[in-house]
């Protein structure tokens, strides 16, 4: 294995350090044929040679593998000091102590240089994986191991389990294209908070082929907009999560795979089949804050919550499943709704724009459930509440899109108060309510 070239001390100029333009040059031992040394341990990129001082007189990283002569020489070319053999290190020698230590990591470029290793490590040791870009902590034996979080090794009793990282990178999430289902759901299962980022210049599509169950509260699914989770089944959600709370989604890019809606009836049930076919789903829960996602071609929701209370949608982008906004909601060739409530209290204010663009909101009723800011098209906006409620209030929204059903609907025994909402190329009603005890002047604007 590549171990590290050090320089003993040599003075070739006027300081301890050698000086600004120094040069060493590396041979095979006993030979002048000059042999390669290499920038990491991964021994992949062949250093130069000879290689230069900077103008401090240090040298770049050198690690060497085999036996070697080394020579110095000054700026000038005259040779200070030369070391013939220089053997790489090996186990047994300065290496133990490193292995033993465990307050030093080892570092092993990539995981299969760590499954293929005969180095058996103390209990606790750090292992750091460079192509993984995180630190694992050694555990006894295999068992349990999952390629992902715990990583087995193929030649000695032992695995590397991962230290907290929220990058799914870390624990082995593909580049673009690559399936990352089992990736997330480990992650969600140990309860780590994921967080999707890509390299600068980077853009990834990764696909989703299962749902991803929240299984935590005070949890956390952030993305970069360059990252994107494509679904590849319409029988599933991408995010879904029951009797948890607290939870936060953040500049998520989601998209279903397009396939239209059966249902012929807009306003059909939401406990339906096709209630699987969602972005993000979020069940009998209190604590949802969902900001910033884009959620488009779903079978049947963009972003759902039931049952729940203290719930914020904000600044989420929200298209149907076709796109012609001449469409009609519900038909076999769009989507059910962009954004939909059941059994919940809710609050939705805002200031109009070419789509929804709200500013400002606050709480209302004992439920607290606030949409603000959400652009809404080619599909619509619901809401469904069992008796017991409190008022619902729907203001200052505008959505867009051809909908030959209705942009809103509204279907609960409760008080329901609707206002100040701008419907553009709506059809037939715009809005449509039923089974209110109160209804309050409608002041919206169809265009």
């Amino acid at each position: 294995m590549p171990s590290r070239f050090i320089l003993p001390f040599a003075d070739v100029g006027s300081g301890i350090l050698p000086s600004s333009g120094s040069k060493l040059y590396f041979y095979a031992a006993g030979t002048t044929t000059p042999k390669d040394t290499h920038t990491t341990k991964a021994a992949t990129t062949a250093n130069s040679n000879p290689l230069v001082s900077d103008s401090k007189g240090v040298f770049p990283d050198i690690f060497i593998s085999g036996s070697y002569k080394v020579i110095l020489k000054d700026k000038n070319n005259v040779q200070k000091w030369e070391a013939d053999p220089v053997d790489e290190l090996s186990v047994g020698d300065a290496d133990t102590n490193l292995i033993n230590d465990l307050s030093q990591s080892y570092i092993f470029p990539t995981v299969a240089e760590f499954k293929a290793s005969l180095i058996e490590f103390p209990d606790g040791k750090i292992i750091h994986l460079t192509d993984r870009g995180a630190d694992f902590t050694k555990i006894a034996g295999t068992t349990g191991a999952t390629g992902n979080g715990i990583i087995a090794s193929a030649s000695v009793s032992q695995s590397a389990s991962i230290i907290s990282s929220n990058d799914p990178r870390a624990w082995g999430a593909g580049g673009d294209g690559a399936n990352v289902t089992t990736v997330l759901q480990e992650m969600a299962d140990n309860g780590q908070n994921i967080y999707m980022k890509s390299a600068a210049g980077e853009t990834l599509d990764w696909i989703v082929d299962d749902k991803i169950e929240v299984k935590f509260s005070k949890y956390s699914v952030k993305s970069t907009r360059s990252v994107k989770l494509s679904q590849t089944t319409d029988n599933t959600n991408i995010f879904y999560s029951e009797a948890k709370n607290d939870l936060t989604y953040k500049n998520l890019n989601l998209e279903g795979v397009g396939v239209a809606d059966t249902a012929s009836n807009a306003n059909a049930d939401i406990d339906t089949v096709n209630s699987q076919a969602i972005g993000i789903k979020f069940s009998q829960g209190s604590g949802l804050v969902v900001k910033g996602v884009t959620a488009k071609l779903f079978k049947n929701t963009a972003i759902q919550h039931r049952y729940s209370t203290n719930v914020r949608v904000e600044n989420c982008d929200m298209v149907g499943t076709h796109p012609d906004p001449s469409i009609p909601v519900g038909s076999t060739a769009a989507a059910q709704f962009g954004l939909q409530c059941y059994a919940s209290g809710w609050f939705a204010e805002g200031s109009s724009s070419e789509t929804i663009r709200n500013k400002t909101a606050t709480p209302h009723g004992n439920f607290n459930i606030r949409w603000i800011g959400n652009s809404v098209t080619n599909t619509a906006i619901a809401m469904f509440v069992s008796p017991g409620y409190r008022t619902v209030t729907i203001s200052k929204n505008h959505t867009y899109g051809q909908l030959t059903q209705h942009s809103i609907y509204v279907n609960l025994e409760a008080q329901c108060i609707i206002s100040n909402n701008i419907l553009v190329a709506a059809q037939n009603t715009g809005i449509k309510i039923a089974n209110n005890q109160l209804i309050e002047p409608q002041d919206y604007l169809v265009i």
